[in-house]
């Protein structure tokens, strides 16, 4: 999730690791809010991979500052990331919801074939989800009362409006 924030933030800038916290934050603070601790191994894996470039450049101060920006085959690397969906399997609902909403939020420059089947698996495991809530609620043996019906209520609301936010997309 974290290299997709990454890759989609250093698509439209140059950023150094302070400014592209500050980026992620100001644009997907709902989603995520990496520390410095984080965002620097990430950077690192990805530079590894060839996927980002590292540029140094000296400040009038004398301070040793890095700039990050993508290297020509990051879309690709973009690509087989987003479409990591399909691994995410016995996750919880709140780790497929932040996934999901990962992946909509940078959808604008996944291929269109990655994103067409992105909404497929999306969908399908939307279903399911709701199918699980579904059958808890009506399970007598459970014995839920009002408050947590009315959470798993609420969790299938929450479903249903992103199944139709991703058939939007």
């Amino acid at each position: 999730m974290l290299e997709l924030l990454i890759l989609y933030s250093l698509n439209k800038t140059e950023l150094t690791l302070y400014g592209l916290r500050k980026h992620i934050i100001q644009n997907f603070g709902e989603i995520s809010k990496p520390s410095h601790g984080a965002l620097h191994p990430a950077l690192k894996r990805l530079k590894d991979k060839n996927v980002i470039s590292e540029r140094k450049k000296l400040s009038d101060g004398g301070k040793l500052y890095s700039f990050y920006s993508v290297n020509n085959g990051f879309k690709e690397y973009f690509n087989d990331k987003y479409a990591e969906i399909n691994k995410i399997k016995n996750s919880s609902l709140e780790i497929f919801l932040t996934e999901l909403k990962t992946r909509i939020f940078v959808a604008d420059i996944v291929d269109s074939s990655i994103l067409d089947r992105f909404k497929e698996i999306s969908i399908l495991k939307i279903e399911q989800y709701k199918d699980v809530i579904e059958q808890k609620i009506n399970n007598s043996y459970l014995e839920l009362n009002s408050v947590q019906k009315n959470l798993l209520n609420l969790y299938l609301t929450q479903l249903d409006d992103y199944k139709t936010i991703v058939l939007s997309i």
